[in-house]
C-alpha cells in the first residue's frame, strides 16, 4: 500500500511540474507541495499563486472544484450568448472574440446574461456544484483538524475558505476577509503596506507548508 501511495505521489509531481494552469503559467515554486497534497487527498485545483512582492496577490492561494465543470450553468446559456452575439453582427465564434476582443466579449456576455440567468440551472451544474460543496465541506473539515490546540495562530495567517458565486472556492491566507490586509493585488498597496510585506509574506507561505505537510501525514496514514 505504502509503495503503491509513494509511487502516486512520485507521479502527481511529475505532472504538476509539467502542468500550466488557465492562464498559460506554470505552478509556483512555493505553493507547488500544497498544489500536490491537496491532489493526492482528493482535491481537483485549478489555479494557484505563491504569493508576490512585485505582482499579482500579496498572499498565496489556490482554487478548487469538482472535475468537469458544465459548458452551461444555465438552461440555453450558450444558445443566448450565441444568438446575441449574431444579432450584434458579429460572425466570429464566440470563443474566439474572448481572445481576440475582451471588451467586446464582456459586452456580448453582460446582454446575453439578462437573459438567460433567469433560466434554470441545468441539471449537469447542479450536480457539479453538489459535487464541489462536498470538496469544501471535506476541506473545512481538514483546516478544523489542523488547526485544533492552535489558538496562538494568527487570524491573518490562518487558512481560510473563500466561496465563489459559481461554486467553486478558494484557499487563501494574509487577510481577514476579500481583499484586505496583504490578500490584494501587490499594485493596491500602499507605501506603508509595502513595508515589510516581504516578512509576512514568508509567514504566509509557511502556513500553506505546513498545511501541505498535514495533508501528507493524512495521504500516507490513511487506508485508501
Amino acid at each position: 500500500m505504502r509503495d503503491t501511495k509513494r509511487a502516486r505521489h512520485k507521479q502527481t509531481l511529475k505532472e504538476i511540474t509539467g502542468r500550466t494552469d488557465r492562464l498559460g503559467m506554470p505552478i509556483d515554486k512555493n505553493i507547488k507541495s500544497l498544489v500536490v497534497a491537496l491532489i493526492l487527498n482528493g482535491f481537483i485545483t485549478y489555479q494557484s499563486c505563491e504569493g508576490h512582492t512585485d505582482h499579482s496577490m500579496g498572499a498565496p492561494w489556490v482554487d478548487i472544484a469538482a472535475p468537469n465543470r458544465p459548458d452551461e450553468k444555465f438552461v440555453k446559456q450558450n444558445y443566448i450568448i450565441n444568438q446575441t452575439a449574431r444579432k450584434l453582427g458579429i460572425k466570429q465564434e464566440i470563443e474566439d472574440v474572448r481572445k481576440t476582443n475582451i471588451d467586446l466579449f464582456c459586452t456580448v456576455i453582460d446582454i446575453a446574461q439578462e437573459k438567460y440567468s433567469i433560466n434554470p440551472e441545468t441539471k449537469k451544474h447542479k450536480k457539479w456544484r453538489a459535487e464541489t460543496k462536498l470538496l469544501e465541506i471535506k476541506l473545512n473539515r481538514l483546516l478544523e483538524e489542523f488547526y485544533k490546540n492552535k489558538s496562538h495562530i494568527a487570524k491573518i495567517v490562518r487558512l481560510k475558505i473563500l466561496t465563489f458565486s459559481d461554486a467553486d472556492f478558494r484557499l487563501f491566507n494574509g487577510g481577514m476577509g476579500w481583499m484586505q490586509d496583504d490578500f490584494k493585488l501587490t499594485s493596491m498597496f500602499t507605501l506603508e503596506e509595502k513595508i515589510g510585506h516581504d516578512s509576512r509574506l514568508k509567514i504566509y507561505q509557511h502556513e500553506m507548508s505546513g498545511f501541505a505537510k498535514f495533508l501528507m501525514f493524512k495521504y500516507y496514514h490513511s487506508t485508501t
